[in-house]
This record gives C-alpha cells, sequence and structure tokens, in this order.
C-alpha cells in the first residue's frame, strides 16, 4: 500500500497529462512495496530517497525508461563525456556518501 494517499492522487494526475500528451507513464506506486525499501534506512526525509534508496528506485525504473523510450547507451561517446567524468567522480565518493548516511542512521539523525 502506498503510504502518501494525497500524493498518490496527484502522481495519478500527472499520469493521465503525460498519457494524454502520448506518452509513456506508469505509475509505480502500485509495486512500491516490492522496491524493497526500508522506511529507517533508505530515506532521507519523508519525501526524499537517500543514496541507498535512490539505488533501489533506480534499479526498477531505469529499465522501465530504457524500454519505454527506446534509450539508448551511450557510455563510451565524445557527447557524453561529462556524463561519465560526473559518474566518475560519483564512484570516488560514493563509500565517504555512504558512510555519512550510515553515521546519521546509527545516530538517529537522518
Amino acid at each position: 500500500t502506498y503510504k502518501y494517499p494525497d500524493a498518490l492522487a496527484n502522481v495519478n494526475y500527472i499520469g493521465d497529462r503525460v498519457q494524454a500528451a502520448g506518452f509513456a507513464f506508469k505509475n509505480f506506486c502500485a509495486e512500491w512495496e516490492e522496491f524493497g525499501l526500508d522506511v529507517d534506512r533508505d530515506y532521507w526525509d519523508p519525501a526524499h530517497f537517500n543514496i541507498y534508496g535512490a539505488e533501489k528506485v533506480t534499479a526498477r525504473v531505469a529499465p522501465w525508461l530504457a524500454q519505454a523510450y527506446a534509450l539508448g547507451d551511450h557510455r563510451g561517446e565524445k557527447a557524453y563525456g561529462d556524463w561519465e567524468a560526473d559518474y566518475a567522480e560519483w564512484l570516488g565518493n560514493e563509500a565517504e556518501y555512504k558512510a555519512d548516511i550510515d553515521g546519521r542512521i546509527a545516530s538517529g539523525s537522518q
């Protein structure tokens, strides 16, 4: 069951508008429990994911987006070099970000 019924009404409204404009839309709220999200570990606050939640959501949403919009893989292409540099920087900092979140979770300050 999706935890925020008022937000669900907004998602349904957005979905209607997106589909009316001719675009694919998937309401993932019905599958929310299947994402394996942990309220105590995966959220920064009630409306935002931290890195752990973002990883879980991305793993479920990205494949659907790639298929629905025929998104190609542009890794290694010169035009997308900035994306690759940003991703490399992210990977270099990932452990530090996770350690910070783990510390906040352990102290109850997240």
